[in-house]
């Protein structure tokens, strides 16, 4: 019957760096999908809403974004710039 070792190796005991690593790449995974959703969203509402140089009444404004909303562009736009939405 063979006797086990008890050996330490070099890189036991390193799986917080991995664990670190692969948090950071979902992060930033997040982040970026992130930004390039609302990046999206605002090009979408900025089709249909120009933008506010001077003043003037927001309901017609205001009725577009819900529209968009509702039509669901924006989160057509979103998922077609960052991928799959969940």
């Amino acid at each position: 019957m063979r006797r086990r070792t008890h050996e330490r190796h070099r890189l036991e005991g390193l799986g917080w760096l991995r664990a670190g690593v692969l948090g950071a790449n979902d992060g930033i995974v997040s982040t970026s999908s992130l930004i390039l959703g609302v990046a999206a969203a605002h090009a979408k509402v900025r089709e249909r809403v120009a933008p506010l140089t001077e003043d003037r009444p927001l309901y017609k404004d205001i009725a577009a974004i819900v529209g968009t909303i509702q039509s669901g562009a924006l989160v057509a736009a979103a998922e077609e710039r960052a991928g799959r939405l969940l």
